[in-house]
């Protein structure tokens, strides 16, 4: 799952002459060397979505609605069934948010972007385990960031080496899910499919991933990085190793 940034998919809202870059060629160009069965084409789907607030404008990430239309993507690329917008209790978490745009630019007079969570009508029950028991806890929205200045990190808080979600689905299924920030609000939709989900964000994690997959006994595999962390962090070679 190769994911756009804003600027692909509303380019439409850049000020004449602004420098952009062909994200979907260079998916296309990518898509050459991985089988259309495992490539999972979220551009076309946020695309059709453009005039929703699927991106935040003060912040580089997709919104929380960005990351449901992904996971409906996914279920259909998978084929399972998985949860619709009338399966979640939508609520907003803040309406104070001020990302990573923000903080480099700090344009006077901007409003600010809200935050949403998805909560399954549903009830289940999650245990988080942050880098191999540095931190556990019992939700995926770590709501302790709310007061803090990089609320972004309410999704499972924010970027760590590696985190374990256990449901209570026991269909015995796991997900690795190696990715970059784009997948920490996707991942809410993610866990309740499975009944483990491994994140590793390989920026942070220096061990052997052929070693964590057959220590973890490993069904499912998703790969997502959004346009910038693809083309030019480093750290995704390691996937190889």
């Amino acid at each position: 799952m190769l994911v756009p940034t804003a600027d692909e998919i509303l380019k439409d809202k850049l000020p004449s002459f602004a420098p952009s870059y062909n994200q979907i060629g260079a998916f296309d160009w990518l898509k050459e060397g991985i089988s259309s069965s495992s490539y999972i084409d979220v551009a076309s789907v946020l695309e059709e979505h453009k005039d929703e607030y699927i991106y935040y404008k003060t912040d580089h990430h997709w919104t929380t609605k960005g990351a449901y239309y992904a996971y409906r993507a996914y279920c259909d690329k998978i084929r399972i069934q998985g949860m619709t917008n009338e399966d979640f209790d939508i609520n907003v978490a803040t309406n104070e948010f001020y990302g990573t745009i923000y903080s480099k630019a700090h344009l006077a007079k901007t409003k600010p972007d809200s935050i949403y969570t998805y909560v399954p009508k549903l009830p289940s029950s999650f245990q988080v385990d942050y880098n191999l028991g540095e931190k556990k806890t019992d939700t995926l929205y770590e709501t302790e960031f709310l007061n803090k200045r990089d609320k972004y990190s309410l999704f499972l808080g924010g970027n760590n080496a590696v985190v374990k979600i256990t449901s209570d689905n026991k269909n015995g299924k796991t997900l690795l899910l190696i990715k970059d920030s784009f997948a920490h609000s996707l991942a809410p939709f993610l866990a309740p499919e499975y009944e483990t989900v491994l994140m590793l964000d390989l920026r942070y994690y220096n061990a052997k991933v052929s070693e964590f997959v057959e220590q973890n006994n490993i069904t499912d595999l998703l790969v997502l990085y959004n346009f910038a962390t693809l083309s030019s962090d480093r750290s995704i070679m390691k996937i190889d190793k």
